[in-house]
Parts: structure tokens; sequence; C-alpha cells
């Protein structure tokens, strides 16, 4: 039951109390909207700032008569390039041999060679 400090007006729903906490209620959330949209902005500017960013050049490997430098891949002969991706400054080669399969992905920032062999088990 209600006291008299808070009966209802003639024609309303809500005490007066209960006005000034939902006034209370839609304050904090406006508030709490508008930092996540802040904060929404402030994030997607970050990440469109890194798009622009271009990886580090090559280390000059070999450069001369103004070529650009080259890069030296040691492969075993019968070797066959069977595909290629970039992606994040990595160079992916996908070299097959005698029905083996690897990869090799090189690092264009540093020059870094790293290889995997697929081991096909019975």
């Amino acid at each position: 039951m209600l006291n008299e400090a808070e009966t209802l007006p003639p024609g309303q729903t809500f005490t007066p109390r209960q006005y000034r906490i939902l006034k209370a209620s839609v304050i904090i959330m406006g508030v709490l909207l508008v930092i996540g949209l802040a904060l929404l902005v402030i994030g997607i500017s970050l990440q469109a700032s890194k798009l622009g960013k271009t990886p580090a050049k090559l280390p000059a490997v070999a450069a001369g008569n103004g070529l650009p430098p080259t890069l030296p891949i040691a492969v075993e002969a019968g070797t066959e390039l069977a595909d290629v991706l970039a992606d994040q400054g990595r160079l992916i080669l996908h070299l097959k041999r005698a029905g083996e399969s690897e990869f090799a992905v090189i690092d264009l920032a540093t020059g870094r060679e790293t290889r995997f062999k697929l081991d096909p088990r019975h």
C-alpha cells in the first residue's frame, strides 16, 4: 500500500519517487549509450589507421643496377611451385616434389623463412 507521501496524483500511474527513479535510470542509460558509441568510434578509427600502414621493406639481400632486391629461396631439383599466397607481410609458397608437399613461409619484413613439411599418415 502507498503511504500519504507516495499517493498518486489524479490521473497518474507513477508516484513522484518512481518518476525520479525512472529519470535517473534514463539518464544513466543515455550516458552509457554515449560512452559506448564513443568507444566504438575510437575502436573503428584505430583499426582503420592500421589499414593504411604498409609492411616493412624487404631486406636488401642483393640489389644492384637499380633492380629491386632479390630474396633467394633454396629448393631441391625437381621441386614444383604449386601455389603462392601473400598475406599480412608474408609470402607462402606451396612446394611439391615426388609425392611430398612442403610449405615455405617467408616474412617479407625480415626475410626469415620457415618451412613445414606435410607427412601423410596411413
